[in-house]
């Protein structure tokens, strides 16, 4: 509803009520969504390392095990996965968009302009 109007609240910590459309549950819910969304972030980044690191590895495995070629290209398949790897978490974490304004990831929705 809009400002000024009532909504109905249901919460752990208060028993179901009418309660005004202040716009504070608004703001808090954004900066809830906007937590879960860096975790969430944060976790795709990781599973993105260990799968350019794990990737790799197995095929230089497999290859080794195909060419007898023992640890050499296993190794080089790690080598290869982890600046795969580093590349993309710094590419993710750290480029900046076409627009010099501030990064829209890493700033809280109350603050954007």
């Amino acid at each position: 509803m809009g400002t000024g109007g009532y909504t109905l609240t249901a919460s752990p910590e208060r028993s179901p009520g009418i309660a005004p459309d202040d716009g504070t549950h608004n703001r808090a819910h954004d900066r809830a969504r906007h937590t879960e969304r860096s975790y969430l972030r944060f976790v795709g980044v990781g599973i993105q390392f260990a799968m350019f690191l794990v990737l790799p590895t197995l095929l230089g495995i497999w290859l080794d095990g195909h060419f007898h070629a023992s640890p050499v290209l296993t190794i080089v398949g790690f080598l290869l996965g982890f600046a795969a790897g580093t590349w993309n978490l710094l590419h993710t974490n750290f480029s900046t968009g076409s627009d010099s304004g501030p990064d829209d990831r890493t700033t809280p929705p109350d603050r954007r302009a």
